[in-house]
């Protein structure tokens, strides 16, 4: 485990994607997906496959936050595959709403093998790995553990979300058990404050003016997203990747101590945890995220052997 204090206060906002790298939309199946690829990919076929980050975002959210991963992992990776979530971004759906969480996991599994099948009949190899923040970080690691048959060359988490920081009332969990049966899709309000996402003000105004950024919650996405963090808890085996945990150390949204836990009770190797004092809930939008990135990228090169 590496601890790691507050960073150099850097330049406040988000970079965009480096020079000639293009973005483009995907059908992703289920969803839809930015894709962001670099020069070498707008050609012909990649020497050696495309390195591909496939990333899964957080809550409420959506892909086109993740346009800066570009900027800092650029000399890892070649391709950078968001895909947005039902409910979410770009993909249809009742916002905040799913029947069953592991549809997620489905539709993440589902869209990795059609990139899988159009990166290898373009390029004849390619390495992707996964990452997934917050609520996607949890759905990253349920798509692991459900989709074994999935090659992936690492996995990489940051503040997954097993388990809630503050707790909710023992009356609103009844209500929701309730109304999960009789209206599932019921949308309630469950906004998340920006301030508690990062220190950087130009990342908070940034979300509170996001179209695509939602506050929504049903009770069935709530009722089976708590039996899916039950189930993951429980796991201590079953990842066929090496995973990385990242998380700040006081995040004031999801219980670290639960993530904490889930790892070290984990029987798998290789895998790595780097905690970052001072840090709040999105890790890689922090005033000083150049070290959570170099922190990634030294990962990524570490694990990006496993050609397809």
């Amino acid at each position: 485990m590496r601890i790691i204090s507050s960073s150099p206060v850097s330049e406040p906002g988000l970079p965009g994607l480096p020079a000639l790298w293009r973005e483009r939309i995907d059908d992703a199946g289920a969803c839809r997906a930015r894709v962001f690829e670099a020069p070498a990919l707008g050609g012909g076929a990649a020497p050696g496959g495309p390195r591909t980050l496939f990333i899964i975002h957080g809550f409420g959210e959506h892909s086109g936050r993740y346009a800066h991963f570009a900027h800092f992992l650029e000399d890892e990776v070649d391709c950078i595959y968001c895909i947005d979530l039902r409910g979410h971004g770009l993909t249809g759906g009742v916002r905040g709403h799913i029947a069953g969480f592991d549809d997620f996991a489905a539709d993440v599994a589902a869209a990795v093998e059609r990139l899988e099948t159009a990166q290898l009949a373009r390029h004849g190899s390619c390495v992707i790995h996964l990452f997934g923040h917050s609520l996607g970080g949890h759905v990253a690691l349920r798509t692991a553990f459900l989709h074994p048959q999935l090659r992936f060359a690492s996995i990489t988490v940051t503040s997954p979300f097993l388990g809630y920081r503050i707790q909710v009332p023992l009356v609103k969990k009844i209500a929701a058990a309730v109304l999960s049966v009789v209206k599932g899709d019921l949308q309630l309000k469950a906004g998340i404050d920006a301030s508690l996402l990062s220190c950087d003000g130009a990342v908070q105004r940034a979300y509170r003016t996001d179209k695509l950024v939602h506050g929504f919650m049903t009770p069935r996405f709530y009722m089976s997203c708590n039996a899916a963090i039950r189930d993951t808890l429980r796991r201590r085996s079953g990842l066929r990747a090496p995973l990385k945990m990242l998380l700040p150390s006081d995040d004031p949204l999801v219980d670290t101590n639960e993530s904490l836990k889930f790892f070290h009770m984990l029987s798998h190797e290789p895998k790595s945890l780097s905690i970052y004092e001072g840090f709040r809930h999105e890790l890689a939008n922090e005033l000083g995220k150049e070290k959570v990135f170099d922190d990634i990228r030294a990962w990524l090169s570490a694990h990006g052997r496993l050609q397809i």
